[in-house]
């Protein structure tokens, strides 16, 4: 962190900092500090905080006109809700990032492509501050974006994982599961993704990782 107060590096979070960077962030933090000392290779990246999120919103003035949306959606029929959340996504997506949260994706990026290369590709990722809840997983309700290889084509893929937090599908299941839509806030994970083509990737799913990490 230090001169970047919106940025968080994997190797800094833990479990512990849920409410800052979210749960998926804050998970492979874990995983990081727990498996690296261990001999284990993991891919470096960042997280951008919830904080950012919420200056995004407090700079653009969007929070009034996302509850507006909000109450239409759900007095609303036929179809008309799905416009109500596509307006809401745009307003989000159209709002400029603040200055120096551009400026420090883009230095944290740079950061990662002094490490690894400038042919360096990453994922950027949602991470929620609600998910991964005993009864409520959101497993594909946000939008993540793969093979990002340009400053361009990160700052755009952030905003559009902020912007995905008032899809269609993620206003739904929040209603569906009584969820406050503005005590939901989003961070962003973005990580080295890992060449299958040169080497190998998988993906790895156990109930008793916390238990494993708690012991």
């Amino acid at each position: 962190m230090g001169d970047r107060p919106y940025i968080h590096w994997l190797e800094e979070i833990s479990l512990d900092d849920i409410a800052d960077v979210g749960g998926k962030s804050a998970s492979l933090g874990e995983m990081y500090q727990s498996l690296v000392p261990r001999g284990i290779r993991i891919p470096k990246g960042f997280a951008v905080s919830v904080e950012a999120y919420r200056d995004l919103l407090d700079q653009a003035n969007a929070w009034k006109p996302l509850r507006e949306l909000l109450r239409y959606y759900a007095g609303s029929s036929d179809g008309q809700e799905i416009r109500a959340a596509e307006k809401a996504c745009t307003l989000i997506y159209e709002a400029e990032l603040p200055d120096e949260l551009d400026r420090e994706i883009v230095s944290s990026y740079v950061a990662l492509c002094e490490q690894y290369g400038p042919l360096l590709r990453v994922a950027v990722r949602r991470s929620a501050t609600a998910e991964d809840l005993p009864d409520a997983i959101f497993s594909g309700q946000y939008d993540r974006f793969l093979n990002i290889g340009d400053k361009e084509g990160l700052l755009d893929a952030c905003r559009s994982c902020f912007a995905s937090l008032f899809t269609e599908r993620a206003i739904s299941y929040r209603e569906h599961h009584g969820l406050d839509h503005f005590k939901v806030y989003l961070a962003i994970v973005v990580m080295k993704m890992v060449r299958a083509d040169l080497a190998a990737s998988g993906v790895m799913f156990t109930l008793a990782w916390k238990t494993a990490i708690a012991t």
